[in-house]
């Protein structure tokens, strides 16, 4: 795994992967639904002000394809930006938060992480299964860029450029950067993105295998209460 930090900029011909995080969460009847469009209440006054510093920021740069996860707060935050550019948001099913079902507010704080929901909880989606769904997602769409696992890395058909702009949540994107890092799934988080910071994903070619580099500063640092701390990753 390689780390380095890293600014975007124009013009370069490897392809990227830029994920961000939603705007605060707001009070929405339904957040786990299929977002409604246009997207309105998923996000707090806050989360706004998160989505608008998102969009200020990189509406100056160009994005093959813009994604985002089916729910409201993460579509939200990422609507702005797909209006002044012109481009549509697609939406990936696979992408969604992590599902605790119908038992989520029942259960205590505490009890909400338990070993046992690693492999087989009742009522709601397993730790496994999360980790499955999101990587084979993540690994289907790189293929339709010609972007293939060899040689624990990634072997790419052609020159794919560009960047992929990712909308989601914590706990998918945590999974997709393992899923790209080589992580193996695991309960544990491996980082935490805050609302409203992004993290970048490049690729370093060494002997015709590609290997992901994580940057570790985001493209922007907001100067307003909420961004003090942007991204945590653990060891």
């Amino acid at each position: 795994m390689y780390l380095q930090r890293y600014k975007l900029g124009k013009g370069e011909g490897s392809l990227k992967l830029m994920f961000v995080r939603h705007g605060e969460m707001g009070d929405h009847p339904r957040p786990h639904s299929e977002v409604e469009i246009p997207p309105e209440g998923y996000l707090t006054d806050l989360g706004i002000q998160q989505a608008r510093m998102v969009t200020r920021y990189l509406e100056r740069f160009s994005f093959r394809a813009i994604y985002s996860s089916p729910y409201g707060r993460a579509y939200q935050t990422g609507y702005e930006l797909a209006r002044r550019k012109g481009m549509a948001i697609k939406i990936l099913e696979w992408f969604r938060e992590f599902s605790m079902g119908d038992v989520h507010e029942d259960l205590p704080e505490e009890k909400r992480y338990m070993e046992e929901t690693w492999e087989n909880p009742e009522g709601w989606e397993s730790c496994l299964g999360f980790a499955e769904r999101v990587r084979n997602g993540m690994r289907r769409l790189l293929r339709e860029y010609g972007i293939c696992e060899r040689y624990g890395g990634f072997v790419f058909e052609g020159t794919p450029e560009g960047t992929l702009l990712f909308f989601g949540h914590g706990g998918s994107i945590g999974e997709a950067l393992k899923y790209l890092l080589g992580i193996p799934p695991s309960p544990r988080p491996f980082v935490n993105i805050h609302c409203g910071a992004a993290i970048m994903v490049l690729f370093k070619e060494i002997r015709g295998v590609h290997y992901p580099v994580l940057s570790l500063e985001p493209p922007f640092f907001p100067d307003f209460p909420g961004w003090e701390d942007g991204i945590s990753v653990y060891n």
